[in-house]
């Protein structure tokens, strides 16, 4: 299954215009067990309660729309498509022709196994220049917040300017 979400609040700037010498950002723990909900300021009904919305170069986090504008929105709308939209259509929108991510088919066949209304969040880490590191966290209605996935997306900018995915794997 995969996962990806967006957050548009301050510009990230885009992950071909990192230096190399970038040093690697882990991803905040994983959560493990029973999560307790922190109310949050949000009013994206799609959003987990304790799902902030922020945008930093170290750190992005949230549920909302997404667009191809960076790295980090292009990853935030992959989820939106998938959560949101549920639809895998829209979702490879989002990546290249030839990248490496599953066909629509077996995305949707995620999507369908996901209960409407599910919510979720997406933390993105940048860890070098075009490859992010991804948590999702989803919560089933009527159920606690849990940890997903843990992902490995790697991001393109098109002569155009506008950022693509060109590959979606698991996390070591």
């Amino acid at each position: 299954m995969i996962i990806v979400v967006l957050v548009v609040l301050e510009p990230l700037p885009d992950n071909d215009e990192q230096s190399n010498t970038a040093p690697s950002t882990p991803l905040p723990a994983p959560l493990t067990g029973m999560v307790h909900a922190v109310p949050s300021t949000t009013t994206t009904p799609h959003a987990i309660a304790d799902c902030p919305h922020k945008r930093s170069t170290a750190l992005s986090s949230g549920a909302d729309t997404g667009d191809t504008t960076s790295a980090v929105s292009v990853i935030f709308a992959f989820q939106y498509a998938y959560y949101v939209q549920r639809s895998a259509t829209k979702a490879r929108e989002y990546v290249t022709a030839d990248a490496n991510v599953p066909p629509a088919q077996h995305i949707q066949d995620g999507i369908d196994s996901v209960p409407v209304g599910t919510r979720y969040c997406a933390t993105v880490v940048p860890t070098a220049p075009g490859r992010w590191q991804v948590q999702i966290r989803e919560q089933w209605p009527n159920k606690p917040p849990e940890l997903l996935a843990a992902l490995i997306i790697t991001t393109a900018t098109e002569p155009d300017g506008t950022a693509t995915i060109t590959a979606i794997n698991a996390a070591p």
